[in-house]
């Protein structure tokens, strides 16, 4: 792992992995997820490999033919791992049998396939295919709601709120969309000039959501859901930023960490990525410039202690976002678990998103 040291430091990875691992440029796809157990997921020639950072030997977990798609999410307690296929179908991994318990066929009446996931608290499946529908499945891949339109076109992403009482969901046609869970109510929209790839609830403050631009506008915006209202906006031209690729907040601190996507190149012409970590809005604590291609994937291992960095570049790099005392986790856990109960969640200034804890 990687000391993660907030004195600034140019970090450089100890630990990665070049493949197996498919990270297209297309930024709607969701080829990789890390589970709450450990294992990390990533879908490379139509099939599904996991890796454990103890093991640290891939391992295909999944003989379909070549038939998953690019989109995998893990449930909550990293048991189940959703797949979607090519074309119109899906299927769940349970990691415990170490095989797929279930398979269904989408009934959409064209050619179709399942662009986004999420996972319940509850194991239900919420899925947003591309052309812009939202189903929502049980742990049995048995229909519980009739498919509805929520985007003109693909769905991008999809998010529920710590404590799901909102989902978002970005679309093709450049809008994010809150709505209500589990009524499916629309709640508000946000419409940009791009899709929209970067989403992030925070940890804690359930209304709390982060919505970082798509290319051609690179702002980070903070937003409260059940006010409706911006919070706070950090300009693209800070961090010359073309587009905002992947949001994440730290579930054990509450700091935004920002995958970028800059205008300004290399030395060798290629556009640059950079990674960064904000404690608000105009502070930034570090930064990481080491992968060549566009940061798609910002994962969190190890309850938080671990970040996972994943590009086009086909290379994953494994994090320790805290460095590597544990005296230093412990006092974070407790210093969350004060402040949660508390209940202090609302913003000291338009500024500042919530309570950063370091």
């Amino acid at each position: 792992m990687v000391n993660g040291g907030r004195g600034g430091v140019h970090l450089v990875p100890s630990v990665h992995k070049k493949k197996p691992i498919s990270l297209p440029s297309d930024t709607s796809q969701h080829s990789t997820d890390w589970g709450s157990t450990g294992y990390l997921a990533s879908v490379f020639a139509g099939e599904v490999y996991l890796w454990s950072s103890q093991k640290n030997d891939p391992k295909r977990v999944t003989n379909t033919g070549g038939k998953v798609g690019k989109c995998i999410r893990w449930n909550k307690n990293g048991t189940a791992l959703a797949m979607a296929y090519e074309l119109k179908g899906l299927a769940i991994f349970n990691s415990v049998k170490n095989k797929i318990v279930y398979e269904e066929t989408c009934n959409c009446l064209s050619a179709c396939c399942i662009t986004a996931m999420e996972w319940t608290t509850s194991n239900m499946l919420i899925t947003g295919c591309k052309l812009g529908r939202v189903v929502v499945w049980d742990e049995q891949l048995r229909y519980e709601t009739d498919r509805f339109w929520s985007h003109d076109g693909m769905i991008i992403e999809m998010r529920l709120s710590c404590d799901e009482k909102y989902l978002v969901t970005s679309g093709e046609d450049n809008n994010v969309r809150i709505w209500f869970w589990p009524q499916l109510r629309e709640h508000f929209q946000v419409s940009y000039t791009a899709p929209v790839r970067g989403i992030a609830w925070h940890p804690w403050n359930y209304s709390l959501l982060a919505i970082g631009g798509g290319v051609g506008q690179g702002c980070v915006t903070i937003w409260n859901a059940s006010s409706m209202q911006q919070k706070g906006r950090k300009s693209p031209k800070e961090n010359n930023a073309f587009a905002v690729d992947s949001l994440a907040w730290n579930p054990l601190t509450g700091e935004l960490v920002v995958s970028y996507w800059h205008r300004r190149t290399n030395n060798d012409g290629v556009p640059r990525s950079s990674i960064i970590v904000l404690s608000n809005l105009t502070t930034e604590v570090d930064e990481i410039e080491w992968h060549v291609g566009r940061v798609l994937y910002l994962l969190w291992g190890n309850g938080g202690a671990t970040l996972a960095t994943a590009a086009t570049d086909e290379n994953l790099c494994m994090w320790n976002f805290f460095g590597n005392s544990p005296d230093t986790l412990k006092k974070l856990k407790k210093k969350k678990r004060d402040l949660c109960s508390s209940g202090n969640y609302m913003f000291e200034t338009a500024k500042i998103f919530g309570q950063c804890i370091r």
